[in-house]
């Protein structure tokens, strides 16, 4: 299996994302939503200095953090089909 291919996005207050490269980050001021490869929303959420607060997401997330470094992953990836023929 190979390793999924990831963007590293820095967003307010230190916080950071890192996400599927085809995913898409759209803001405004600190909240956030992030749309997958099919433009379905993953997750929607809010950011401060010291909290992240989570809006809505979508059913399968896979979401983790490192409080540390104030770093979220979304481990979500588009699923691999095999051809029939």
């Amino acid at each position: 299996m190979n390793a999924m291919e990831t963007v590293f996005h820095e967003l307010k207050d230190g916080w950071n994302l890192v996400a599927h490269i085809n995913c898409k980050l759209y803001s405004n001021d600190n909240e956030y939503v992030l749309l997958d490869w099919d433009n379905d929303i993953l997750i929607q959420f809010a950011i401060n200095d010291d909290s992240f607060e989570t809006t809505s997401s979508s059913w399968g997330l896979k979401l983790r953090f490192n409080y540390n470094s104030k770093t979220v992953y979304i481990d979500n990836e588009p699923e691999e089909f095999e051809d029939e023929e």
